[in-house]
């Protein structure tokens, strides 16, 4: 196993030459059976994403059930991507080992620029950090056209009107080895936090090599400003706006893009449609806060999470669930988040006390002392 990232290691533990016999082989009493390593390492990883404080994070990746570790892992020194960690081991008598990324609150607010479950689609996005897509919220009445008018201008004037929306929209634009990929979404009237692509994905919808031509489409667009049209082109807005200005303050972006039933072009540069990107977690492409399950037990209890087994799309949205927990290697607060396991619910018996005895000192064994992260849940993609 090698590091994820840059890093500093925060702790680590050696496995333990006894990993077949009790506490670490939950089963030691059963003949020929194997337990489980208890090796770790916890990496903290601090890094930027944007400009000014809320583009500074950090977060921790940890790497458990480790049979060995490399002999240049120590606590407090640095450890660089690709570094190597230690060998994974076993699980319960299986090859295998549990590996997670993680942070807090704090950072969670920073990597996602929001607290809430979906964005603020008031207003645009986050300009301290921009990365990756570009996303655009489409208003109802959002009127799509025929064709771009000549000479890229504001005028509608000769234009024939296609298709005016009568329920919000959203579009994502991704640039990739020079070409446009333009893909529209819908909310789902049936199931709650799912979003429907309609159509096919424009490629290059609005010119072949639309990516690498960007400079020129801007020095042609945008005479008076193309530095500021450049970033338009790129961002859907001009985020650098204490050294760019666009002129005329109101220029066009005129693209195509896909409405029910078809394709029109609109002008995404309007201040009706707002503007994000991948830095702002955008909810209508599969990213939820799970944040629903505030008991400190280690059941999941969440209305989110149930809902999306319930409609069959866990397994495709479960990727994109940022979701809040109790740290589960914290040794301090074992009995908080299992004591439930004496008194059982619909889908466990009971355990018995000299059972539940054997499970605490199997956990205790391989959970740490977290330290301050054992204060707060912690949140987990």
């Amino acid at each position: 196993m090698r590091a994820i990232a840059d890093g500093t290691v925060i702790s680590l533990r050696k496995s333990s030459d006894k990993r077949d016999l009790a506490p670490f082989n939950i089963n030691a009493d059963k003949p020929n059976t194997k337990g489980s390593n208890d090796g770790y390492v916890l990496i903290k990883h601090e890094t930027e994403i944007g400009s000014g404080d809320e583009g500074k994070v950090a977060f921790y990746s940890l790497y458990m059930h480790l049979k060995s570790l490399a002999e240049t892992v120590k606590a407090g020194d640095k450890v660089y991507r690709k570094d190597p960690i230690g060998l994974p081991g076993m699980v319960d008598g299986v090859n295998a080992f549990h590996f997670q990324i993680f942070c807090d609150d704090d950072n969670i607010s920073k990597l996602t620029g929001r607290k809430t479950g979906e964005l603020d689609i008031s207003k645009n996005g986050r300009t301290d950090a921009v990365y990756g897509d570009i996303h655009f919220y489409l208003p109802p009445q959002t009127k799509f056209y025929d064709k771009a008018p000549a000479d890229n201008s504001i005028s509608t004037t000769g234009l024939s009107e296609l298709y005016t929306s009568n329920v919000p929209l959203y579009a994502s634009m991704t640039l990739a080895q020079g070409k446009c990929t333009m893909v529209t979404r819908q909310k789902n009237t049936q199931t709650d936090g799912k979003y429907d692509l309609l159509g096919e994905p424009l490629v290059n919808a609005d010119g072949d090599d639309y990516e690498y031509n960007l400079y020129k489409t801007a020095m042609r667009n945008y005479k008076e400003s193309p530095s500021a049209g450049f970033e338009l082109l790129r961002f859907g807005r001009v985020i650098n706006t204490d050294h760019e200005t666009l002129v005329p303050a109101d220029a066009p972006l005129w693209m195509t893009v896909n409405y029910p039933g078809g394709k029109g072009v609109i002008n995404l540069a309007d201040s009706s449609i707002k503007k994000f990107s991948d830095a702002d977690f955008p909810h209508w492409t599969g990213w939820q806060m799970v944040d629903d399950d505030s008991d400190s037990n280690s059941q999941c209890n969440s209305a989110i999470i149930k809902k999306l087994h319930e409609v069959g799309d866990f397994d495709n949205q479960c990727g994109k669930l940022i979701c809040h927990f109790p740290f589960e290697w914290e040794k301090s607060t074992i009995d908080i988040r299992f004591s439930w396991l004496k008194t059982g619910n619909e889908e466990h018996e009971p355990m018995t006390e000299a059972d539940y005895a054997k499970f605490k000192s199997h956990a205790e064994a391989l959970c740490f002392d977290s330290g301050a992260l054992s204060s707060d849940p912690v949140v987990a993609f």
